[in-house]
């Protein structure tokens, strides 16, 4: 096979690949370097040359093919691997190690959302999200600490529930939506106060349950 029939061969199976100005520069060489002054060769010793600048060529090419996929799934793998965490994390409970994802991704979800309404109903859902941690917590060997901090949780949503209510168009339906989370909130708190470890936090847990209260007797 001559030489012109072997670079043509070479060359339309390169021009298969997306970087064929590469491979046009590296025939340029190729045919710079088959115009040079050489020995002659045996026929297997000629094709085993060839072969071995279609390796070179193929491993150039190679690493970059992977290099670019690498990148190009990277962001989905780890788009991935956030909404499982975050949505595993919707379990968890104060002390565990994907706790403190859920609350970031629930403040997350507050500081995008821009309608004062909306805001509000998000703080309802988190109030009784910390009432029903509380609950599955004071059974167990927890904290004084965490109960106390879980109660604070409870009565700084039904602040700001109240604050963003009362810069929304719909504050009389928001405001009885307050009242029945905060009846909730007692129901979901009261059996609670004969599981609890300490008189620290059955006092905690009281405290709450009154401010409830007087919310419920506020209508």
């Amino acid at each position: 096979m001559s030489h012109s029939t072997e670079r043509h061969e070479l060359q339309q199976e390169l021009l298969t690949q997306s970087q064929a100005d590469e491979a046009a520069q590296l025939l340029a060489v190729a045919d710079q370097l088959l115009a040079l002054a050489k020995p002659e060769r045996s026929p297997a010793s000629h094709h085993a040359g060839w072969q071995g600048v279609h390796q070179q060529i193929e491993n150039y090419h190679q690493p970059r093919w992977r290099f670019h996929w690498q990148f190009a799934l990277t962001p989905a793998l780890l788009l991935v691997v956030l909404v499982s965490t975050i949505s595993v994390a919707q379990s968890a409970l104060p002390g565990q190690a994907l706790y403190s994802v859920k609350i970031r991704s629930e403040n997350a979800q507050l500081a995008v959302t821009l309608s004062p309404a909306k805001k509000a109903n998000l703080c309802s859902r988190q109030m009784l999200r910390r009432a029903n941690e509380l609950a599955t917590l004071a059974p167990t060997p927890v904290s004084d600490q965490t109960i106390r901090q879980l109660d604070a949780a409870i009565l700084q949503e039904a602040i700001e529930f109240k604050s963003y209510a009362n810069h929304s168009s719909e504050y009389g339906r928001l405001d009885a939506q307050r009242q029945r989370d905060a009846s909730d909130v007692i129901e979901t708190l009261t059996p609670a106060l004969q599981t609890v470890h300490s008189p620290t936090q059955a006092k905690s847990i009281q405290s709450t349950i009154d401010t409830m209260r007087a919310i419920t007797d506020h209508a």
